[in-house]
């Protein structure tokens, strides 16, 4: 087995067995909470607990993993995970099960950013450029299929297993996906290179083509979030009072979207730049203005029909974004500063979407759920309009430059 062959085969295999292994502990822990606490706020605690990590530690490990052995970090962050997942299941029990919880989903949610960083970062190492695009499409459709499917499963496992045997099976989730990365080989990153490019972060961010990339990202992530995150649920459940079984299928097209986004991204080989931004503001623009139809139509089963297509074609749209920006990332920045770029944007994102989400939530309680959809709207246009204007600007720019 070639190299390519052999870390494909690993890093399927390991990331797979990883996700499905969260997934379970996740959604498992989250069921118990709500049947043993009643309380939605040790519900929602629980899962911002695994969302923490991601915004405070990101930069940090993007620093660890430019500077120390990426393998190694995966490596020692699965096995300290899977640890952690024994050592709670012998500790079940003893009245603390709340704080069990509470403590394993902190420290699962460090681990596994760390990663989820360091395999970001480390592609290049793992594959040639040519095959990142692939590999990053791959990784987003492991990601949903486990979305929806894990769920499944774990209701099903639910009904018949107590919680420990989930926290058992998550430890050896981890031990097994341990195993399958140990057979990775990652390129040897040379001493001089790293210390030559040390303070390129500085440099980095100073770059305009760069900054001006992320900061439309950002805007794109606030106007998505806008959309689907608080208002398109509260439409559904309170609005228009939608079955709980029709509402579980409709939030499934995102997902379904996204899995569908990657098998595009990966067949058209699209390219990370201003046309392809432009267009997917665009395409963000129309969702924003198809998300207002239910103003004006009152039947349940259009309703229905909106907004699956509106969660449906997001998921195209982000994750042809985030296979892309990650692919772009890895091919373009230097081995010794890419982790802590990649870890400052998640970090970002992370923080945008949770400040949005907020202020979503309270437009939705004051006012109406339709002025979200205007202010993604807005601001689909506004970035429409920059990259118009700035694409204006740069060929009078070059042709003032041809003419001497």
């Amino acid at each position: 087995m070639d190299k390519y062959s052999r870390n494909l085969t690993c890093y399927i295999l390991g990331l797979s067995v990883s996700i499905i292994g969260s997934i379970l502990f996740s959604f498992s822990t989250g069921l118990y909470l709500l049947e043993t606490t009643k309380s939605g706020m040790t519900f929602a605690l629980n899962l911002s607990f695994f969302v923490l990590p991601v915004v405070l530690l990101s930069p940090y490990f993007g620093f660890l993993v430019d500077k120390y052995s990426k393998k190694k970090l995966i490596l020692i962050s699965d096995f300290l995970n899977g640890t952690l997942m024994v050592a709670l299941y012998f500790l079940w029990g003893n009245g603390y099960n709340t704080f069990l919880i509470y403590l394993g989903s902190i420290l699962t949610g460090v681990f596994s950013n760390l990663v989820a960083i360091a395999f970001e970062t480390g592609k290049p190492d793992l594959f040639e450029n040519k095959y990142l695009v692939k590999i990053n499409s791959y990784s987003v459709i492991i990601n949903n299929f486990s979305t929806i499917l894990g769920p499944v499963f774990a209701g099903i496992i639910y009904s018949f297993f107590d919680l420990k045997i989930f926290i058992l099976l998550n430890g050896f989730s981890f031990f097994l996906s341990f195993l399958f990365e140990a057979f990775l080989i990652f390129k040897s990153k040379g001493k001089s290179e790293e210390e030559k490019h040390e303070t390129s972060i500085k440099i980095l961010f100073s770059d305009k083509v760069l900054l001006k990339k992320i900061i439309l990202l950002l805007l794109f992530n606030i106007s998505a979030t806008l959309i689907f995150q608080v208002s398109i649920p509260y439409i559904l459940n309170i609005n228009f009072n939608i079955k709980k079984e029709l509402y579980g299928i409709i939030q499934s097209f995102l997902p379904i979207g996204m899995i569908c986004g990657a098998f595009i991204t990966n067949f058209f080989k699209f390219k990370f730049n201003n046309n392809f931004i432009e267009k997917s503001f665009s395409m963000l623009g129309v969702l924003g203005l198809v998300s207002f139809l239910p103003i004006f139509i009152k039947n349940n089963s259009s309703i229905i029909f909106i907004y699956g297509f509106v969660l449906f074609f997001l998921g195209i749209i982000g994750s042809s974004i985030d296979i892309l920006i990650f692919s772009y990332f890895q091919e373009t920045l230097n081995d010794s500063i890419r982790g802590k770029i990649i870890g400052t944007f998640i970090s970002l994102m992370k923080i945008v979407v949770f400040l949005t989400i907020i202020l979503s939530g309270k437009i939705v309680d004051s006012y109406s759920p339709y002025i979200n959809f205007f202010l993604s709207l807005t601001i689909s246009i506004i970035a429409l309009l920059y990259l118009k204007i700035s694409k204006i600007f740069f060929n009078y720019k070059k042709k003032s430059i041809e003419n001497g």
